[in-house]
């Protein structure tokens, strides 16, 4: 081979070469995280499970890639504000938020550093965007449901409970949506000739007096809002509608896991696998703002034969065809 020929070649090695050695030398990315429960909070790992698997499924490999800051703020929210002042003090490249209230106090932080919700009901009406369809700022990401979904539970509640009339609605009064979903399930309840008896949990020694509160207003059934503060103590709050003699009807699956009669609403845990989809676009450099908020299009009804069978509800065979999942 002349000498022309091996210095074409070089040349053409070397250009080869180039992406390459450049991807080696980029430096990894900073991704902020932050989320309730503790590291060996089974929710908060199934969740960050999720986001990093939909890391892993768009080429990113967590130490290599990127990097991650999680902070958690166990069930003591006022601690966000710290927390997020220490993961903007990294200079990340984009902050992710469990929920929309987490996202509240994040943008309030920061107005440059885009910022991904895993989870919200109606970041509009939360004040967080400006439209879904064009959230503009810094902010946007996945929904999980909304307001709408409270009224098919009081219609889900009747159509397992026919005869009941004293409906139980469990709200934490700190959501700023919480009067919103009271009034929408208020409105489908007083349309089937139901009441609506609001209750307030905040925090777990709320739970605590549940089950004799529920005896109380001689309730009939218990239907749960959504509410990051609730799913964190689903557990509690089954247990006392069982102690009560109550069965419970929630949006998400965990809660039908835990006891509660049935469930009716979307794969929370896969919205934090969504939320890498928009993780990756922004990192590619797209603008946050100009990112369509995602809507779950998909639903789940899961329904507990077991709770059924000790609270001797007999359950209708067509919901049973419609059912998702069954919990024998």
């Amino acid at each position: 081979m002349n000498r022309r020929a091996l210095l074409a070649v070089g040349a053409a090695l070397l250009v080869a070469a180039l992406p390459l050695r450049a991807q080696r030398s980029r430096r990894a990315y900073r991704v902020g995280f932050v989320i309730g429960g503790s590291e060996t909070s089974p929710d908060a790992r199934r969740f960050l499970r999720q986001f990093t698997e939909g890391m892993r499924e768009l080429g990113y490999r967590q130490g290599r890639d990127y990097g991650m800051a999680v902070r958690y703020y166990g069930s003591d929210r006022s601690r966000i504000a710290k927390l997020a002042d220490e993961l903007i003090a990294k200079r990340p490249d984009v902050l992710v938020a469990n929920v929309s209230s987490t996202a509240v106090v994040l943008k309030a932080k920061t107005a440059t550093i885009p910022i991904v919700m895993a989870t919200a009901i109606d970041p509009v009406g939360e004040g967080l965007v400006e439209s879904l369809a064009r959230p503009g700022g810094n902010l946007t990401g996945m929904t999980s449901l909304s307001q709408e979904l409270h009224a098919k539970l009081v219609e889900l509640t009747l159509l397992l409970m026919p005869k009941a009339r004293r409906i139980a609605f469990l709200v934490n009064p700190d959501h700023v949506l919480a009067k919103s979903h009271q009034a929408v399930a208020g409105e489908a309840a007083g349309a089937q000739k139901a009441k609506l008896l609001a209750m307030q949990v905040r925090a777990a020694r709320d739970a605590d007096t549940l089950a004799d509160r529920l005896v109380k207003a001689q309730a009939d059934a218990l239907i749960v809002s959504a509410d990051a503060v609730l799913f964190g103590l689903r557990e509690r709050i089954v247990e006392a509608a069982l102690e009560a003699g109550v069965p419970t009807i929630a949006v998400l699956a965990e809660f039908a896991a835990a006891g509660a009669l049935a469930s009716y609403g979307p794969d929370v845990a896969a919205n934090f696998r969504g939320a890498a989809r928009y993780v990756d676009r922004i990192l590619k450099g797209a603008r946050p703002g100009e990112l369509a908020i995602e809507q779950p299009t998909q639903f789940e009804l899961v329904l507990n034969m077991k709770t059924a069978t000790a609270m001797r509800i007999d359950i209708p065979h067509s919901l049973l065809l419609r059912a998702d999942r069954v919990i024998e």
